[in-house]
């Protein structure tokens, strides 16, 4: 199996295709098969690797901790390591923030960007006091919180109409949520959240063309924030997804990688 070594972790990937460079990251809670539709549809024309992040799937975790500037110093090796030329960076909530962080840091290198329900911004104040509490769960080891945790955390992040019409692909959602170690969670959920910090004032350095989607659903990051996003980065345009919430890959698979494939063929 192919990874990637760093200090931080050792991160395991998956690559297919041939032709422009695709790079996937995806949010917290799930991993790279989240973007199995895309990463399938997309492989066919170009040269596709999707990521798992410490602490989730195959990936390990370093048990200090980490930042998402440095997941972002990762990726920027492993870009330079690879002379990945001028990759388009697709990245859903966590693997966007980080995907800002290193076109913000290194705006030459990115030839394109697709965020998917992210964020610029710090979490919100009031919801660091949930956040405390999943990760006071999850460093319990408590498997029966955990999977009750877990569930409750689901019902946030996908529509009801998903979970309604798609019940089969939801419990595979779940189940996938529940695979990983509590602990690479915990410390996965403390970088994401809790330690977040506002990069907005700086987005406005990247430099390529970004599509920005996000659901109309999405309560874990509200519209405003993709909004704000698209007025600030100049060659911004946004997607809004009917009947999706904060997992637009597999709640509407299709639709996501119909658009990504319309804006990639143009770059």
């Amino acid at each position: 199996m192919p990874y990637f070594k760093t200090e931080l972790c050792n991160y395991f990937f998956q690559e297919k295709g041939s032709g422009k460079t695709l790079i996937f990251a995806h949010g917290l809670f799930v991993d790279h098969t989240i973007f199995s539709h895309q990463f399938e549809h997309l492989s066919k024309s170009y040269n596709c690797i999707s990521f798992d992040m410490p602490g989730h799937g195959k990936s390990s975790y370093g048990e200090n901790g980490w930042t998402l500037d440095e997941i972002a110093n990762n990726f920027y090796e492993f870009i330079t390591v690879n002379n990945i030329k001028n990759p388009i960076l697709i990245g859903q909530s966590q693997g966007g923030m980080v995907f800002m962080r290193l076109a913000t840091k290194f705006p030459d290198l990115v030839g394109g960007l697709v965020l998917i329900g992210t964020s610029a911004k710090a979490e919100y104040k009031d919801r660091l006091p949930f956040w405390k509490e999943v990760i006071q769960i999850l460093n319990s080891k408590d498997e029966t919180n955990i999977s009750s945790l877990l569930k409750q955390i689901q019902k946030n992040v996908v529509s009801e109409y998903f979970l309604k019409n798609f019940p089969s692909q939801a419990i595979q959602e779940l189940r996938m949520m529940q695979s990983h170690h509590p602990i690479g969670l915990k410390l996965a959920t403390e970088a994401a959240t809790l330690n977040r910090t506002d990069i907005s004032a700086e987005i406005h350095k990247i430099k390529c063309k970004t599509l920005i989607v996000c659901g109309k659903d999405d309560h874990a990051t509200p519209l405003d924030l993709s909004e704000m996003m698209k007025t600030e980065i100049k060659q911004a345009q946004i997607e809004i997804i009917d009947n999706a919430s904060h997992h637009i890959p597999i709640e509407t698979p299709e639709t996501l990688t119909d658009s990504i494939s319309k804006f990639v063929i143009n770059i």
